[in-house]
C-alpha cells in the first residue's frame, strides 16, 4: 500500500473522521461540514486523545504563523461541540478543564483508510444555490444609482449561517472609510450592498453603498434624523425611523433612494424586517407590533412581560416570520434577551445579567433562524458582539478587544456580517472653578460610572466594569492611589456611597447592602433585601440612610429616612431624588424630578423647603453641598438645551454664582463632585467616531 492507502480514520460515537479527505461523517453517512480550523481542532484533539490539551498548545498548533486572541479558539470549539451535539456541562466527547485547555474524553477507534472511500451521501462540492430571475430596470435612474443596482446578485437559498459558526476564521475589512460617523448597517439579501446611517451631511441619513465598488449615495434627505434601516427581503425598499416633530415614525424608500421616502407607520421606531418573509415588527413605547403589507396591516403582539425598567424593546423578527426577539429589563437597566410567538403566548427569557455580564441589547436573527446575535455593553464600553444557540441554549462573546462592536446585522445567505465599531475611554475630569481649566484625574478603557467625593474631599469612590463583573474602586482628587475594593467574580458590586464620616462605604452587592472599611478590606453584610432597581440614590450618615423607593407594581415614588437595624421609615413629603446629607446630618438636599425644583429637607421633622431665589422656586438637576455645607452646588441645561452648566447658590437661596460648563457631561452617564481644593470632578464617557466593519465568509 502507499502512504496515502494507510492513512488512518477514527471512530467515535456514531462519528468517523477521515483526515485525508478532511471530513466528519455523521450516522447516517452524511457528510457533516467543518471548516477551517474546526476541523484541525477536532483532528489535533483525537490525536491527542486522553491528554488535557493547553490553550497556548492549541493555540501555536492552529494558528503557527499568527498572533491571534483566545476568543478565536473559544468559538472554534464552541462550533465544533455544535457540530457533534456535545454539550459543554456534560461532554461526551469534549471536556473543558477550565482555565488550561481541552481533553478529547470520547472512546476512540483508529483504523487504515483506504484511497477513494466513500465520503458519504451529501457532496463535499460548493452548496447549491437556488437564485431569483433576472432583474429588470424599468426607468433609468442617475449613473451610480444604476451602477448600484446592475451589480447586484440574485438571494441564495439559506442552508446555513457560516459567518457565526467560522467568525474566528473571517475576513475583517472596514466598509465605511469615509468621513463622518458611520452606524446602524443593514444589508441587502444577498449582502452585496450595505445601506447605513451617516451624519457625513449634517443630519444623520441613511447611504447606501455597493460592497464590491463604487461610492456611497444618499438616499434620504430632510431636516429630521433617520435611524435603524432595515432591508426588505424582496431587495425593492428600506424602512427606517425618524424623529419628527409629533414623535417617532416609520418611513419606506426605495432601496436606491427611488421612489422617495413614505410614511408607512405614523407612530413608531426601530422597525424590522424578517429574512423570508415581508413582514415586520417595531415598537411603540414597551409595546411591539408587527406589520405585513408595507405598514397598512398591523397587529400589536400580545403577552409581553410587563418592564419598569430603562431598557428599548428593540424586536426582532425570526426569518420565518413566527417569533420576536426582544430585549426586556424588568429591573434597572439591566436589559436581557427575550423571545415570544408572533401569536402572542408565553415569553422565554434567554439570556441574564450573570451570564453575559452586563446589559444586553440590539438582537439580530441568524437567516436560518439558528442564532440570535446581541450586544453586551454598548453604552458602557462600546459593547461587544454575543451569540445565542437557540438549539443548545448556549451564549458567548464573538468580539473582544478594546475596540466595541455592537448593532450587528447578517447577510441573507449567511456569509457576511456587518457591525458598528467604535472605542470607548472614560475620564475623570477636574474643573477648576475659577479659570474653567480641566485636567484628566483619570482615564481608562473601563468604565468610571458614579463618582462620590469622601466627605473631606480628598478620595472619590466609583464603580467600574471589567471581565471579572462589576467592581468597587477608589482614587485620591488628586489622580493618586487607585486601589480597586472588591474583588469577587463574577462581581455585582455598584453605586458605592460614603459613611458620613467618610470612614466606610456603603455599597450594593447583588440584592443586598455591604457595607466595606477601605483600610482594611473588612465588608459588613447591613440588609439583606435592598436592590438598587427599587431603592436608589443611597445617602448615609451615622447609622441613617435616605433613599428613593420606586414600587415597580405600580410605579409609585417616594423617599425615605431610615435607621440601620430597624424596619421603622420616615418618609419625605416630597419623593426627591439624588438627595445628599448635609455635612452636619441634619439636612437632606434634593430635587424633584417631575418639576425640577431644588429642595432642602428635614430629616427629623420630615419637612422640606423649596430653595428660593428672587422670590421664584430654584429650578436645577442634580444639587450637592459644598464641603462646608454653606452652599449648594446645582447643574442646569446650557441655552442649545445641552447638558449641562454648574451653578452654587448660598443654602438660604440668597448669592447664586455661575461656576462652569462642565465638558462632556452626559446627564445619562455623568456625576460630580467637590473636591478638598474646591475643583469640580466629573465624569465623562468619549466615543471615538462610529464605523462600521465587513465580516466576510469566502469558500
Amino acid at each position: 500500500m502507499t502512504d496515502a492507502e494507510t492513512k488512518l480514520t477514527y471512530g467515535f460515537g456514531d462519528f468517523r473522521l477521515l483526515p485525508e479527505q478532511r471530513q466528519l461523517l455523521g450516522a447516517d453517512g452524511e457528510n457533516i461540514i467543518l471548516r477551517g480550523k474546526v476541523f484541525d481542532l477536532l483532528l489535533y484533539l483525537i490525536e491527542n486523545k486522553g491528554r488535557l490539551v493547553g490553550k497556548s498548545e492549541l493555540l501555536d498548533a492552529l494558528w503557527p504563523d499568527s498572533v491571534v486572541e483566545e476568543n478565536n479558539l473559544n468559538q472554534s470549539v464552541s462550533a465544533l461541540r455544535q457540530a457533534l451535539g456535545d454539550d459543554a456541562k456534560t461532554p461526551a466527547y469534549i471536556a473543558t478543564v477550565k482555565g488550561r485547555g481541552y481533553q478529547f474524553v470520547g472512546a476512540v477507534n483508529s483504523e487504515p483508510s483506504a484511497s477513494g472511500e466513500n465520503t458519504g451521501t451529501k457532496s463535499a462540492g460548493p452548496r447549491s444555490i437556488a437564485r431569483y430571475g433576472s432583474v429588470l430596470i424599468a426607468v433609468l435612474v442617475v449613473s451610480i444609482a444604476a451602477m448600484l443596482w446592475m451589480n447586484r446578485e440574485p438571494a441564495p437559498v439559506l442552508l446555513e449561517t457560516p459567518v457565526v459558526e467560522r467568525f474566528a476564521d473571517a475576513t475583517l475589512t472596514l466598509a465605511t472609510d469615509y468621513p463622518g460617523s458611520h452606524s446602524e448597517p443593514t444589508l441587502s439579501p444577498e449582502g452585496r450592498m450595505l445601506a447605513y446611517v451617516s451624519d457625513v451631511t449634517g443630519t444623520p441619513q441613511i447611504w447606501v453603498k455597493n460592497l464590491q465598488r463604487g461610492d456611497p449615495i444618499q438616499i434620504t434627505h430632510g431636516p429630521y434624523a433617520a435611524t435603524a434601516p432595515t432591508w426588505s427581503p424582496d431587495d425593492d425598499q428600506i424602512l427606517f425611523g425618524r424623529e419628527g416633530p409629533n414623535g417617532s415614525s416609520i418611513y419606506s424608500v426605495g432601496s436606491l433612494g427611488k421612489p422617495e421616502a413614505t410614511l408607512a407607520v405614523e407612530f413608531g421606531k426601530s422597525p424590522n424586517y424578517a429574512k423570508r418573509t415581508n413582514a415586520f415588527v417595531y415598537s411603540i413605547g414597551r409595546r411591539i407590533w408587527i406589520a405585513a403589507n408595507g405598514g397598512r396591516d398591523r397587529e400589536e403582539i400580545q403577552g409581553l412581560p410587563s418592564s419598569q425598567g430603562f431598557a428599548a424593546r428593540e424586536p426582532a423578527l425570526s426569518p420565518d416570520g413566527k417569533l420576536v426577539a426582544f430585549i426586556h429589563a424588568d429591573e434597572g437597566p439591566l436589559g436581557n434577551l427575550w423571545v415570544i410567538p408572533v401569536i402572542g403566548g408565553e415569553a422565554r427569557q434567554l439570556t441574564t445579567a450573570e451570564m453575559t455580564g452586563g446589559i444586553a441589547g440590539a438582537p439580530e436573527w441568524s437567516p436560518d433562524g439558528r442564532y440570535l446575535l446581541f450586544s453586551v455593553d454598548a453604552g458602557f464600553t462600546g459593547g461587544q458582539l454575543w451569540q445565542f444557540n437557540l438549539a443548545s441554549g448556549e451564549t458567548g462573546p464573538l468580539t473582544t478587544g478594546v475596540a466595541g462592536a455592537h448593532d450587528s446585522v447578517i447577510a441573507g445567505d449567511g456569509t457576511r456580517l456587518a457591525y458598528t465599531s467604535a472605542r470607548t475611554t472614560w475620564r475623570l475630569i477636574g474643573t477648576d472653578p475659577l479659570t474653567a481649566a480641566t485636567s484628566t484625574i483619570l482615564e481608562s478603557r473601563s468604565p468610571i460610572l458614579l463618582p462620590i467625593a469622601s466627605p473631606d474631599g480628598k478620595r472619590i469612590v466609583f464603580f467600574t466594569r471589567d471581565s471579572s463583573g462589576m467592581q468597587i474602586a477608589l482614587i485620591g482628587t488628586d489622580g493618586n492611589d487607585l486601589r480597586q475594593l472588591t474583588f469577587d467574580e463574577p462581581g455585582e458590586n455598584a453605586l458605592p456611597t460614603w459613611s458620613g464620616d467618610g470612614a466606610t462605604i456603603l455599597y450594593y452587592r447583588g440584592r443586598s447592602l455591604h457595607r466595606l472599611d477601605p483600610a482594611d478590606g473588612s465588608d459588613t453584610l447591613l440588609i439583606a433585601d435592598f436592590h438598587w432597581s427599587s431603592r436608589n440614590w443611597l445617602a448615609a450618615f451615622g447609622d441613617r440612610i435616605s433613599y428613593h423607593e420606586i414600587d415597580r407594581t405600580n410605579g409609585k415614588q417616594r423617599t425615605v429616612v431610615r435607621h440601620l437595624g430597624e424596619s421603622e421609615e420616615i418618609e419625605l413629603p416630597v419623593p426627591i431624588e439624588a438627595a445628599q446629607w448635609s455635612a452636619d446630618g441634619t439636612e437632606l438636599v434634593g430635587w424633584f424630578s417631575r418639576t425640577g425644583e431644588l429642595l432642602v429637607c428635614s430629616a427629623e421633622s420630615a419637612t422640606c423647603r423649596n430653595i428660593v431665589h428672587n422670590g421664584e422656586n430654584l429650578l436645577g438637576l442634580r444639587p450637592i453641598w459644598s464641603n462646608d455645607g454653606q452652599k449648594i452646588y446645582f447643574l442646569t441645561l446650557a441655552d442649545n438645551s445641552e447638558c449641562c452648566k454648574l451653578w452654587r447658590i448660598d443654602s438660604d437661596g440668597g448669592e447664586r454664582q455661575y461656576i462652569a460648563a462642565l465638558a462632556g457631561y452626559d446627564f445619562q452617564n455623568s456625576f460630580y463632585g467637590v473636591a478638598e481644593d474646591g475643583s469640580i470632578f466629573h465624569n465623562h464617557l468619549d466615543h471615538s467616531t462610529d464605523e462600521i466593519w465587513l465580516v466576510d465568509i469566502t469558500d
